[in-house]
């Protein structure tokens, strides 16, 4: 169990009900994109078994970092056939 569940009650109390439950579903829907992302890359490239694989499957070795901003702006792989 991560530390944010364990926050949970005192941001609730201290936000109130409404906007303490807007942000969590807000949280939730982040969450949902994030696991949406990660299984897009593990489709595209099953045999990859880290975030280093997955880097270098979809973007090249040398820029692993932009995997996730491009996924993150929504930017398609595309591979090319040799």
């Amino acid at each position: 169990m991560g530390l944010g569940i364990m926050a949970l009650p005192a941001s609730v109390a201290t936000l109130g009900w409404g906007p303490g439950l807007s942000a969590l579903l807000a949280m939730f829907a982040l969450n949902l994109y994030t696991g949406l992302l990660l299984w897009r890359l593990r489709v595209a490239c099953p045999g990859a078994m880290s975030y280093t694989h997955l880097g270098a499957e979809v973007r090249g070795r040398v820029r692993v970092f932009g995997v996730v901003v491009g996924l993150g702006l929504g930017w398609e792989s595309r591979r090319e056939v040799l």
